[in-house]
């Protein structure tokens, strides 16, 4: 990440985390100004960054709590920031995906969901966020 040591941010990862064991894993791998956290997407986020990050975190909840998700990083983020989200996009239809695979898992594992483009936009415009950017 040595492109981008002006940059600041936080890696926030569950309370059930293992703590120290985390700090470590973190310092390790990401750049200094990156500091390892303990927080809840579905409670309250820290506010005032501009862009928010979730890789493959969305499909780790079915629809209901998939939403808490984007209306709490709303409330936090600033007016002129960015969600990006990293996740699998099933495609319309029945044609094979890998994803599907991953969608049984999530359901049987997590309760979740990986969804399709349609359902990622709905998803995401319900909360004032543009998902054009596909």
């Amino acid at each position: 990440m040595s492109f981008c040591q002006s940059w600041s941010g936080w890696s926030v990862r569950h309370p059930g985390s293992n703590r120290k064991c985390l700090q470590q894993r973190l310092r390790e791998r990401e750049a200094p100004t990156h500091q390892p956290i303990i927080g809840d997407f579905f409670r309250e986020l820290l506010s005032g960054a501009h862009l928010y990050l979730l890789k493959f975190i969305l499909h780790d909840s079915a629809d209901e709590g998939a939403a808490k998700i984007p209306t709490n990083i709303r409330k936090a983020i600033t007016p002129t920031g960015r969600l990006a989200a990293v996740e699998i996009v099933l495609p319309a239809g029945n044609e094979p995906h890998v994803g599907r695979l991953i969608d049984l898992n999530m359901m049987v594992m997590t309760g979740g969901a990986e969804r399709t483009e349609a359902e990622y936009a709905h998803l995401l415009r319900a909360r004032a966020f543009d998902s054009s950017a596909w």
